[in-house]
């Protein structure tokens, strides 16, 4: 029978239960397999964001400290689903789960999510600064391809100060030109940042190659 949760009290009130600490590590261990699957059936049994969301913010507080744990029966397709919600905060809870369950489908439907022009620019953004948020090499190789998208070029400029690459000064440099006066100043923060970025500004900067807007 589906689950269906309709307030945040009530949710809360569920998840303790769910994943209560009095019992001792193997039993807590065995209960929590259990829980998570609860967890799960209620998140795919109901279309409410803000209840999908805070019951997958419980999940992250369940595992808070634990990786390499197994997941949830059922966890894959559904997290495939979730990777696409128009919910940020459900989208960012699910992704960050599938990292602790080491299921790599999800990431890589994130980062289809992200190359997708048919999504909505919004979410695009979003799910691209959580899989560089969490240092997604892949992520930050796309950073490349989407700075030429308009709706994404401050996002992918901002992109490089969160994963170091090293072709970031170089992509930066080459389109700074092109750009309006709130990306060159992205530009310039994103290369002022980290110490290899910086070196490349100055020179730059010296070549008048980028000429800070006043």
């Amino acid at each position: 029978m589906p689950i269906y949760i309709k307030h945040s009290a009530m949710i809360f009130t569920f998840m303790s239960l769910l994943f209560s600490q009095g019992a001792g590590k193997d039993v807590v261990a065995s209960k929590n397999v259990d829980s998570f699957q609860l967890v799960v059936t209620a998140v795919g049994s109901t279309t409410d964001t803000s209840v999908q969301a805070a019951l997958l913010k419980g999940m992250l507080l369940g595992l808070e400290g634990r990786r390499s744990v197994r997941a949830p029966e059922g966890w894959s397709a559904l997290s495939n689903t979730l990777a696409c919600s128009t919910s940020a905060p459900v989208r960012q809870h699910a992704l960050a789960l599938s990292q602790i369950f080491g299921d790599t489908m999800a990431v890589a439907s994130a980062l289809e999510c992200v190359q997708d022009s048919s999504v909505a620019a919004a979410q695009r953004c979003s799910t691209l600064s959580l899989l560089l948020g969490q240092q997604n090499q892949e992520a930050s190789q796309l950073l490349k391809v989407l700075i030429d998208e308009p709706a994404l070029t401050l996002s992918a400029i901002r992109g490089y100060a969160v994963v170091r690459n090293d072709e970031a000064p170089a992509v930066l440099i080459s389109r700074y030109s092109k750009l309006n006066a709130q990306q060159q100043r992205a530009v310039i923060e994103t290369l002022a940042s980290r110490k290899a970025y910086a070196e490349a500004l100055l020179e730059a900067l010296k070549m008048n190659q980028i000429q800070p807007s006043a």
